[in-house]
C-alpha cells in the first residue's frame, strides 16, 4: 500500500526550501554555492550516521587550532567519512556534549 503523501521526501527538502525563501531565493550566485556545499556536507555526514553538529564541531575546532584557516590535504582528509579513523567516526557519531552549568 503507497501512502498519500511522501513525508520523508518533503522533510528532505525542508531545509533547502526554507532557506532558499528566507534568502530571497538564489538571486546572488554566491549565496546559492554556498548553501549547495553546506548542504551537500551536512547530508554526506548524515548519510554516513554522524552527528552532524559533534562533526562540524570537531571540524571547526581543527580548523581553529589551524589558526584559523580551512584545513587541507592530510588534515582535510580525515574528516572525510570514508578516510576517517574508526575512533573518530564513533566520536563523530555521538550527541555534542553538553555545555557546563
Amino acid at each position: 500500500m503507497i501512502g498519500l503523501d511522501n513525508n520523508k521526501a518533503e522533510r528532505t527538502i525542508r531545509g533547502p526550501v526554507v532557506t532558499r525563501k528566507n534568502a530571497r531565493g538564489s538571486h546572488n550566485a554566491d549565496s546559492a554555492k554556498l548553501a549547495a556545499t553546506v548542504w551537500t556536507v551536512t547530508a554526506t555526514i548524515q548519510l554516513a550516521g554522524l552527528n552532524v553538529l559533534t562533526w562540524l564541531t570537531a571540524y571547526l575546532d581543527a580548523c581553529g587550532r589551524n589558526h584559523g584557516k580551512p584545513l587541507s590535504g592530510p588534515d582535510l582528509q580525515r574528516f572525510l567519512p570514508w578516510n576517517a579513523s574508526p575512533e573518530d567516526l564513533r566520536t563523530w557519531a555521538q550527541p555534542p556534549p553538553q555545555p557546563p552549568g
